[in-house]
Parts: structure tokens; C-alpha cells; sequence
């Protein structure tokens, strides 16, 4: 365990997939309302497009294997053909600078709650406060596939972390009022 008197926070953003995070994510990293910094997820996957890069570290799927069995990955997730993690040292050198900023899927919040003293994490979670914000954001990922659809809303309409995890909770519902809901609740876990 690292140890450092550190006043800088992690804040990591939650929720079900294509809730909407990374906008979220993007949009409280430019504000320029808080010091913080992103926390980059590593993946083997493709970049979609050239702001990619500046969320993700992208790799090969040996060298993402390579970091796994070296234990430098705090969690990982597979993903529609891609594996994602994320590198407990990455997120201390965030914090040696600013507050840092990571998306995370449930398995990754529970492994950074296990180090939450450590990281001085908070959680914040993003739910959908309607179907129609869903459908919009599927349609922007260009998800047609019906079951898969389904899925991914029933999964954002119900996530949760169970017993352990103290989180903050935001519903998103696509109107003007979601910044005003995401940003106070910001300024409150980064306090």
C-alpha cells in the first residue's frame, strides 16, 4: 500500500454501460471548474476515434495480459472483444498532481473501494431517469442489435453496487438540468 497525506480525491464515475460516463466524464474534465485529471483505462480495443486517446492507453492483448499477470492492474474487465483495466500506479501518479477522474463498471468501483482510504475515492453514480436517454445513446453508439439493446437498458436502469460501497447517485434524463445535478454533486464529492 502506498501511503501519502494526499488531499486529492479520485472520483470515479459509475453506471450502467452507455449511460453516458464518458460524456460526463469529458464534460466535468473541461469545465474548468475543478483541479482534476483523468485517469487513463487501458484497453486492447480499437480507438473509435482520435479523442480516444485521450482516455484510454491502448495496447495489444499480450501486453495487456503481460500487465495482468504482473498484478499492475488493480481491476479488468473483458468487453465485446476487448479487455479494459485499470492501474492502481496510474492513479496514484494522477493524484500526486490533482484530483483524478476514472470511469469504472462495478467490479472496478469494488476493487478501488477496497483501496478507497488509500485513493481517497468517491463514487459517483450515473442512472438513467428515462428510457428515451438510453435509446438516444445506443443510437449514437450505432447498437442496433434489439436483444442486446434491451440488455444494455435493463442493466443502466438497475445498476447497483450492493452493501459496501458508499456512492453518490445522479439520474440523468438528457435535458439541460443534468449538468446543474452532475457538477453540484461533484463539487460535493471533491469537496
Amino acid at each position: 500500500m502506498t501511503t501519502t497525506a494526499q488531499t486529492n480525491r479520485l472520483l470515479v464515475i459509475a453506471g450502467g454501460r452507455a449511460v453516458g460516463k464518458t460524456y460526463w466524464a469529458d464534460a466535468i474534465l473541461t469545465s474548468g471548474r475543478f483541479d482534476i485529471a483523468r485517469v487513463k483505462t487501458r484497453t486492447t480495443r480499437e480507438p473509435r476515434d482520435a479523442r480516444d486517446h485521450e482516455t484510454y492507453r491502448f495496447m495489444d492483448e499480450s501486453g495487456f495480459r503481460a500487465l495482468l499477470a504482473s498484478g499492475s492492474l488493480l481491476e479488468h474487465d473483458y468487453y465485446r472483444q476487448a479487455y479494459y483495466g485499470s492501474s492502481l500506479g496510474d492513479m496514484h501518479d494522477v493524484l500526486a498532481r490533482s484530483h483524478g477522474l476514472i470511469v469504472l463498471t462495478a467490479a472496478g468501483v469494488h476493487a478501488v473501494a477496497r483501496h478507497a482510504a488509500e485513493l481517497n475515492a468517491r463514487v459517483l453514480l450515473f442512472l438513467p431517469d428515462n428510457r428515451r436517454l438510453m435509446e438516444r445513446n445506443l443510437d449514437l453508439r450505432n447498437i442496433t442489435d434489439p436483444a442486446l439493446r434491451a440488455s444494455l437498458m435493463d442493466e443502466a436502469e438497475s445498476y447497483a453496487f450492493g452493501p459496501g460501497v458508499p456512492h453518490a447517485a445522479v439520474r440523468l434524463s438528457g435535458d439541460d438540468a443534468d449538468g446543474d445535478r452532475v457538477f453540484r454533486a461533484v463539487a460535493e464529492l471533491l469537496g
